[in-house]
C-alpha cells in the first residue's frame, strides 16, 4: 500500500467531512420534514357531525347486497337456535395482571 503525502491526506479528511455533514444534514431534514406527505392536521383533526356519520351508513347500506330469495327460501331455518354459554362465577383471576404461577418457574 502506497503512503499519502500530508497533502493527499488533508484532501481525504476534506471529503470525509464533507460526507459526514452531508450525511447529518440529510438526517436532520428528515428527522424535522419527515418522509413521506403527511397531511398536517389543522383544527384537531376530522371532526364525525351527525350527518356525515349517516352518509357513511347509507353508503354501507347500498354496497351491501342480500337476495331476498335467501330469507324466502327457509335456508336460515334449518339451523339450530342456540342458548348463549354462561362462564362460572370463579371465572378467571381477581388481577389478570398479575404474573401466574406457571410464568413464575
Amino acid at each position: 500500500m502506497s503512503k499519502l503525502t500530508p497533502l493527499q491526506k488533508r484532501k481525504r479528511t476534506q471529503r470525509l467531512v464533507g460526507l459526514l455533514v452531508g450525511v447529518i444534514l440529510v438526517t436532520v431534514v428528515v428527522l424535522f420534514l419527515g418522509l413521506g406527505n403527511k397531511p398536517r392536521s389543522r383544527g384537531g383533526g376530522a371532526v364525525l357531525t351527525p350527518k356525515a356519520t349517516q352518509d357513511a351508513a347509507r353508503a354501507l347500506i347500498k354496497e351491501i347486497s342480500i337476495p331476498k330469495s335467501f330469507f324466502e327460501d327457509g335456508v336460515l331455518r334449518q339451523f339450530d337456535k342456540y342458548t348463549p354459554l354462561e362462564a362460572p362465577e370463579s371465572f378467571g383471576r381477581a388481577n389478570p395482571f398479575e404474573p401466574s404461577l406457571e410464568t413464575q418457574n
